[in-house]
Formats: C-alpha cells, structure tokens, sequence
C-alpha cells in the first residue's frame, strides 16, 4: 500500500502549459483494480501502435490484440506499483506502468520467451532480455530489488503538456517511498529516452535495431526513424 505522504502526492492536481501555454489540470493517483481495464484500453488505443517495438512488431492488427502483451500489461498491473495521470473528469491522459525487477528474475528470460504465445512479441521479448543479460545492477549497487519502469503512455491529446516527465518523476516519489535504491527502464524509442535522460537516468548498455540480425543477416525488427536503438537506463534513487 501506499504511505500517505506519497499517496497525498499521487493525487495532488498540477497545472501544466501545452504548447500554446494552454493550462490543464492533471491529477495523478495509483492505479486501483477497477481500473485495469480502463488503463488496457488506454494502451491498446495508444502504446500498441506508438511504442516503436509494438509498432515494428504489428502486435496491434485488425484481428485483434496481442494476448502476450495484454498479459504483460495485466500482471504489472496487479504489482501496484502504476500510476495514472486524469483529467479534470477523470479520464485517463497518461500511464506509467511499473514494477519490481528481482534478484534472480534473469535466470528465467528463456524461460519467459519460451512461453510467449506468438512470434512477434517473442522477438521483443528476446531483444529485452538480451539488453539486460550482460549488466549486473544488482551486484553493482548491492540491492535485490529494483524499480523497473516499463510502459509509459500518455495520449495523443496530451502529449504537449509533460506528462510522461511528470509521471516518471511522481514514479521516483514511489520508488522512494518502497526503499527501493535504484530504477532501471528499457527506453525503446527516441522521445522516452529524452524523458529518462532529462530525470538523470544513465545508459548502461545498448542495441542498435540495425545491427540486431536474424539467421539470414536481417534486422529482427525494422524500427522506424528516429528510433535507432533500445537504450537499458538506470538512476540511483536518493
């Protein structure tokens, strides 16, 4: 559960300018159990076909959702740990999907991409696994748990006004709040990578899209401009 000091925060309004210094007033809160479904909507009509790898990958199609991602989606959820930005009506502008990262949770990536269901989303899982194999954040600061940021989404209506900054830094406010010392974040795109950066998270391992080939010497996803790569980010949290 969230501690009030915290709680108080998530749900404190804050005005942000657009670009035309349009004010509009945004409050943040954890994201309860009644609202899973709403937050999958939110991402189904805007985080399947923005994120560059979900986009690459076609896991959004005319047939349907990808059922690897819904259940991603769903299980971090039940981690509470996300948060929402809403309006002033209380419609969903933004998500910050978090959760824990474990000690021990690597020893299972084959195990993870062996159980997804279809052939797209393992490609993205397998990428996501393989930035993280060759670092040890837990042996380099000495924890068992870190933060992970996994999904940041903000509407299409909204994005002018900050809120993936905000959502990440209210995240932090979380992170701190569980005595968790460090976060870490896949960055998959160019504009979240911006965002990660600007709060002072650091690149500690890459993978250029261009260079991450199949069996034949083909890209395994071909990423559009400006996205180039998936960049492991990480902060210490004081």
């Amino acid at each position: 559960m969230f501690s009030s000091v915290v709680r108080r925060s998530l749900h404190r309004s804050c005005k942000l300018l657009g670009k035309n210094n349009s004010a509009m007033q945004f409050t943040y809160k954890p994201v309860g159990a009644d609202r899973h479904k709403e937050v999958l909507r939110h991402l189904q009509t805007f985080f399947y076909k923005d994120e560059p790898l979900s986009k690459a990958a076609k896991l959004s199609t005319p047939e349907g959702d990808n059922p690897d991602l819904e259940a991603y989606i769903l299980s971090s959820l039940e981690e509470n740990l996300s948060i929402i930005a809403v309006t002033e009506d209380d419609k969903i502008a933004g998500v910050m999907l978090n959760g824990y990262f474990r000690k021990g949770d690597k020893e299972q990536y084959d195990e993870k991409v062996a159980e997804c269901k279809t052939e797209n989303f393992r490609k993205i899982c397998r990428l996501l696994c393989n930035v993280n194999v060759p670092i040890d954040l837990f042996s380099k600061f000495s924890v068992d748990t870190i933060f992970d940021a996994r999904i940041v989404s903000v509407d299409s209506k909204y994005r002018q006004h900050k809120l993936g900054w905000e959502l990440l830094r209210r995240a932090e406010l979380l992170a701190k709040e569980k005595n968790i010392k460090v976060a870490k974040a896949e960055a998959t795109g160019a504009f979240s990578q911006r965002i990660f950066q600007k709060l002072g998270f650091q690149e500690i391992n890459e993978i250029v899209y261009d260079k991450y080939l199949d069996k034949t010497g083909k890209p395994v996803l071909k990423v559009e401009p400006p996205h180039t790569s998936v960049k492991l980010m990480y902060k210490v949290l004081n």
